[in-house]
């Protein structure tokens, strides 16, 4: 509202009045028109330069991450695992578990997958699963 009780509408992105805020817009408005030749009065390679090589560096950085990702999943999906299929326990590679399979665990064996536990070895029923909660930062 204004000052007269009038309703204002903001149309578009606010400007920002804090110190930090100008000086992140003022350098997104500098830069961007420095990308079209007609108007900048300086080679467009020394912009379009550091961003290449930003731009590579961010991309080879997320190629190495999926490539380790690649190798840890590769890792996890070569383990045996004990599968109940007609009746028959067998070991299996983790990478073959399905849809309906019964999942054999024994004492401090890793859950291969998303499972509903059926059964267990105590007496009374209980069973212990500890969760490790992974925490990605982006």
């Amino acid at each position: 509202m204004s000052p007269a009780g009038i309703p204002t509408v903001t149309i578009g992105f606010p400007i920002p009045n804090t110190p930090c805020g100008i000086f992140s817009l003022r350098i997104y408005w500098n830069n961007s028109g420095q990308l079209w030749p007609t108007i900048t009065p300086v080679s467009p390679a020394t912009t379009w330069g550091p961003l290449a090589i930003i731009f590579i560096v961010s991309a080879s950085k997320e190629a190495w991450d999926d490539y380790n990702r690649y190798l840890s999943d590769k890792k996890v999906n070569e383990r045996r695992i004990w599968v109940v299929k007609d009746g028959i326990r067998r070991q299996i590679k983790a990478r073959g578990i399905h849809v309906g399979n019964i999942v054999w665990l024994h004492e401090n064996d890793e859950i291969p997958c998303d499972l509903v536990l059926i059964g267990t070895s105590d007496p009374q029923g209980i069973c212990y699963v500890e969760d490790i909660l992974e925490v990605i930062f982006v």
